[in-house]
């Protein structure tokens, strides 16, 4: 539901300088508390790089600032706690050419 029902946040423009827009691209689907952030590469190399989520996008979705856990649904088996706070929201993303990773951010249990 998330994806094809949820709210759309795109999260290119604060990432020009992390992600390349010529071959990434980052954004947030969020419905019914299930968050996902989809990052995509059509690039040939793969992407090891960082997405920011913004204070705005918090606000938009409505996520309260505190600690998530950041759980690949489609990509590498990797888990992450994330801090999103007011300022220096980042996400770690490894993905390889021509594919795309999907990233279910949810409340924290620690």
């Amino acid at each position: 539901p998330a994806i094809a029902q949820g709210q759309f946040f795109d999260l290119m423009y604060v990432n020009s300088t992390t992600l390349n827009p010529r071959t990434h691209y980052a954004y947030l689907r969020h419905h019914d508390g299930d968050t996902l952030l989809i990052v995509a590469n059509f690039g040939d190399v793969p992407l090891h790089g960082h997405v920011i989520v913004p204070e705005h996008a918090m606000h938009y979705l409505q996520l309260a600032p505190g600690k998530y856990e950041a759980r690949v649904l489609l990509g590498s088996e990797d888990k992450q706690i994330v801090t999103f706070n007011h300022s220096g929201n980042v996400v770690t993303a490894i993905v390889p050419p021509h594919q795309a990773s999907i990233i279910k951010i949810t409340p924290s249990k620690e």
